[in-house]
């Protein structure tokens, strides 16, 4: 009996410690985002996306697609399965292989992200010569696994309409 009441304690406490640890990076998105737009109060989102957008020769309406996509514009969007952050929920090892910095806090920082994503659409660009579904499919899969010959036809369509409704 006593046995049964010290483990049901210690089930109770690790799910207990698991919540803390899963909530720690939402609370720290949250704050770098929040501490992001108190000191770029002049410039919008959009505004910050026009300009990289323009920056790095990508079109405005893809990265706005891949964006409502990806985090409905939500700079402080975490997928903790993936792991990725972000409005372009931009994977720590791309960022890393881009050699950006790679922790949650420049994750969701919204320009740090847009900088990482952008950077890799352009690249995606080049190597798919401008081909807007292999562009989509492999930003979605990452490049490994699209050259192998998986696709993501559920994203492809979604980035899609949002790519021709002009969002």
């Amino acid at each position: 009996m006593i046995l049964a009441m010290l483990t049901i304690i210690i089930i109770i406490l690790a799910v207990i410690i698991v919540i803390m640890f899963k909530k720690i990076p939402y609370l720290e998105a949250k704050e770098t985002v929040i501490e992001y737009q108190n000191l770029n109060k002049e410039k919008s989102l959009d505004d910050l996306i026009k300009e990289k957008a323009e920056k790095y020769g990508i079109e405005l309406r893809l990265i706005r697609a891949i964006i409502k996509v990806e985090s409905n514009f939500n700079p402080s969007a975490i997928n903790l399965t993936d792991p990725s952050y972000g409005l372009c929920q931009v994977m720590p090892a791309l960022a890393k292989g881009y050699g950006f910095a790679y922790d949650i806090k420049s994750l969701v920082n919204p320009d740090h992200n847009l900088n990482i994503a952008l950077t890799f659409l352009k690249d995606l660009k080049q190597k798919y010569s401008g081909d807007l579904k292999a562009i989509i499919q492999a930003y979605n899969l990452g490049e490994t696994k699209y050259n192998k010959g998986l696709k993501s036809p559920e994203y492809l369509e979604k980035v899609l309409y949002y790519y021709y409704k002009g969002i």
